[in-house]
């Protein structure tokens, strides 16, 4: 069937492309997602939304009173508002994942027993649409963190990388948590991506996000801090050094909680599931 919104059959056959690269079951799931999204005229509104928000979010920053801070100050709070820019980075890429992201498994729809009948695992669908959201939530998240470390003019290389980390971390496990609580909360029922996303499910999703995201931000308080006196003092002892590991390795630890258990548990509710 030939694609009839707005002519964009071109832009298809290139975003799919790459796919002939990959596995046979991972290429016909992604072709399938494109497809969806190419011939669905509501996900351009969606676009348009969610491309609000992002200029409404670099408008901010331009707009930032910056360079009325004075010399003296304006590493050190430049540099913290780079620690509390995370969060609104967050719930953008919440705020996108819980529109095309979390409906991705429901959107299956009521012929989902084909799924089950096929030969590919239900775990190896939900894998596939996990890594297949993931890249572009990645790539814009990472656009905003570099356009948000260029405006605030980071002078810690360090608090830099950290940002980028950041962002990774939570493209990684806002990603998860929309699929897997997707999974867990699905209804096959319902063919509209704007009722999936503003079920219960969807509520339960973006709480998670929240948690999450202040879940990061905690673990990160002491090694900021600390990367704020260094400064002033810059004697690190073997406590400081033992405190900034622990806080990573516990980041890293619970993101990796945060990522998995959700995708299990979808995985183990698509598994139980049986078509009505």
């Amino acid at each position: 069937m030939e694609n009839q919104v707005l002519g964009l059959e071109w832009f298809r056959n290139v975003v799919i492309f790459p796919f002939r690269f990959f596995s046979r079951d991972f290429r016909v799931v992604a072709e399938k997602e494109v497809t969806n999204f190419v011939r669905d005229p509501a996900l351009f509104a969606q676009i348009f939304m969610i491309g609000a928000i992002i200029f409404v979010y670099f408008f901010n920053l331009k707009v930032m009173p910056l360079k009325d801070i004075p010399t003296l100050y304006s590493g050190e709070i430049n540099d913290s508002m780079v620690y509390f820019n995370g969060p609104f980075i967050g719930f953008i890429l919440s705020a996108m994942c819980m529109r095309f992201v979390y409906p991705s498994i429901s959107l299956e729809g009521r012929a989902f027993w084909a799924v089950k009948a096929s030969p590919m695992n239900p775990s190896r669908l939900i894998s596939i649409k996990y890594f297949l959201y993931l890249w572009p939530t990645l790539v814009v998240g990472l656009i905003l963190c570099l356009v948000s470390n260029s405006v605030f003019r980071v002078t810690q290389p360090i608090i830099m990388w950290v940002s980028y980390l950041n962002v990774i971390l939570m493209a990684i496990v806002i990603s998860a948590l929309a699929v897997g609580v997707g999974a867990i909360y699905s209804r096959f029922d319902i063919d509209n991506p704007l009722k999936i996303a503003g079920s219960f499910g969807g509520f339960v999703f973006m709480i998670f996000c929240s948690i999450y995201i202040v879940n990061l931000l905690a673990f990160e308080a002491y090694p900021a801090w600390r990367l704020y006196l260094f400064r002033f003092y810059p004697k690190v002892n073997g406590l400081d050094i033992f405190l900034l590991m622990l806080s990573f390795l516990s980041l890293l630890v619970c993101s990796a909680f945060w990522a998995l258990i959700p995708l299990w548990k979808g995985m183990e509710k698509i598994k139980r599931y049986e078509p009505e």
